[in-house]
């Protein structure tokens, strides 16, 4: 099983670009090699709370877009991904479950 791990694409409105060569770097390589899974470990976002709906709006898109090509997201909760710094549970995970991403 061939499995791409990755993680940190801390995205925000003005680094939506840079994300976005990042991720289809990665659904290139899904691709180029025929890996049907993508690993994220967390912290999709750089801000905590409030987010950028284009944000959102982004890492759906993307998930969406792997899901299509047949590649299944797998997305480890980061720090980043919750609603503060701190250890609450209130998180982002369900948006993304929503997008079609597999959460833990």
């Amino acid at each position: 099983m061939s499995i791409i791990i990755t993680s940190d694409i801390q995205c925000e409105f003005n680094n939506i670009d840079l994300c976005q060569q990042a991720w289809e770097e990665c659904l290139q390589i899904c691709k180029e090699q025929n890996i049907k899974t993508i690993a994220y470990l967390g912290d999709g976002k750089q801000a905590y709370n409030p987010v950028d709906i284009r944000v959102i709006r982004w890492w759906q898109d993307a998930i969406r877009r792997a899901i299509k090509k047949g590649i299944d997201v797998l997305w480890n909760l980061g720090n980043h991904d919750r609603v503060g710094q701190y250890t609450d549970a209130d998180n982002w995970l369900p948006i993304l479950r929503r997008a079609g991403a597999t959460t833990y």
